[in-house]
């Protein structure tokens, strides 16, 4: 606070040495004006560390404030459970492990496997002997060589083995067993677990040894290329929004980093006790880092306007007002100006502003001890107040 107290005192004596001017009526007409401006030195500038940059335009965004959470679509998530009981063999994957759709990730033994299979082949090959003798039954039923009766058994019997074949077959296709390999002789000791999607290993509930019961939980797989947005939009923005709208996002753990996505579906339902809607909006290359549960702080894009932007940090706010300080050359010196404006959107660290007063020619806007200036402000107000 001495340091600063020491710092204002300076500019104030500086500035008094540059601006006062001798009594007379222009100077008392132009006082009140003049006041606000604070003239300093090139080392004053240095000294108080006053940085400035050039106006621009800047495409703002004017956004909906929303939070949600990151999920995976219900296809994009697979949970495998043990279709028979058995006794796990091997196991080839850890949490985290990438795989493709079709990789076995496990070997269970199935006891009755073997049984299966026998049966399968067996059936086969009596299904093969009652096709001959159904097709030769029929070309006798046709030519009224037997009876219908006769013919039916034989149909009956034929139809039945052929079912009973089917049930095998959907049977061993569901332990993901080659049924036309079993026909060929291949016998197989163990039923793998495979993977039914492309995607990443999330949990794994077994271990080699373990008995597992018909329905039991073995793996969980996510396929995180998919992932999306689940988001609450408020009842009093519900109307702002529409699908095809960007999103900009950031998640706790980045949350200097913003990521884009796009809505692309808006719930038909209203959640009464939280006022809310849920909004879903796909992302757009999202990083590994960026995974389902968690949080999001989003921002949904509604409107874009090109205006004229400085950064969220220069506004100077003194009471229900805002100003800008804007650094210009008068007469060869370096004047500093404060001009009141009007805020309008904010967006990623810059604000959208509307001067109420013209600001001078090529004069750039002050982004960096703004404070010090409006303190020197300040105190030069008090001091015409007392004259």
């Amino acid at each position: 606070m001495r340091w600063l107290s020491i710092l204002l005192f300076f500019v104030l004596a500086c500035r008094k040495e540059v601006t006062e001017l001798p009594p007379n009526k222009e100077a008392h007409h132009e006082e009140a004006h003049e006041h606000e401006e604070v003239v300093l030195t090139p080392e004053q500038i240095q000294l108080l560390n006053i940085r400035t940059r050039p106006l621009e335009y800047r495409t703002l965004k004017n956004t909906v404030k929303c939070n949600g959470v990151l999920q995976l679509p219900p296809q994009q998530k697979a949970t495998l459970n043990a279709l028979i009981p058995g006794r796990v063999r091997a196991v080839y994957v850890i949490e985290g492990s990438p795989v493709r759709k079709g990789q076995t990730l496990a070997l269970l033994e199935y006891p009755e496997l073997l049984t299966l299979q026998s049966d399968y082949v067996s059936t086969i090959a009596q299904l093969a002997q009652l096709k001959k003798d159904y097709e030769r039954k029929k070309q006798l039923y046709e030519d009224s060589l037997i009876d219908a009766r006769t013919f039916q058994i034989v149909e009956a019997q034929y139809k039945a083995t052929l079912a009973k074949k089917n049930a095998l077959e959907n049977q061993l296709r569901l332990l993901h067993i080659s049924p036309e390999r079993v026909a060929e002789g291949k016998n197989y000791d163990a039923v793998p677990v495979i993977a039914p999607i492309n995607g990443f290993v999330q949990r794994v509930e077994v271990n080699i040894g373990s008995y597992v019961r018909p329905g039991q939980e073995l793996f969980e797989i996510t396929n995180n290329a998919h992932i999306h947005m689940h988001l609450k939009v408020y009842e009093k923005d519900i109307g702002k929004v529409r699908p095809g709208q960007r999103v900009y996002f950031r998640v706790t753990s980045y949350p200097d980093t913003f990521f884009e996505g796009r809505i692309f579906a808006i719930a038909k339902s209203f959640e009464a006790d939280l006022r809310a809607v849920n909004v879903h909006a796909e992302i757009h290359e999202a990083p590994p880092y960026v995974l389902p549960g968690m949080y999001v702080d989003a921002r949904i894009v509604v409107q874009e306007d090109k205006s004229l932007a400085v950064p969220e940090k220069a506004l100077v706010k003194d009471g229900d007002d805002y100003y800008l300080w804007f650094s210009a050359k008068e007469d060869g010196k370096q004047v500093f100006l404060p001009v009141p404006v009007r805020v309008e959107t904010k967006d990623m660290g810059y604000v959208a502003v509307k001067p109420l007063e013209k600001i001078p020619e090529d004069a750039q806007v002050v982004v960096e001890g703004m404070h010090y200036l409006q303190a020197q402000r300040k105190m030069a107000t008090v001091e015409l107040h007392e004259h």
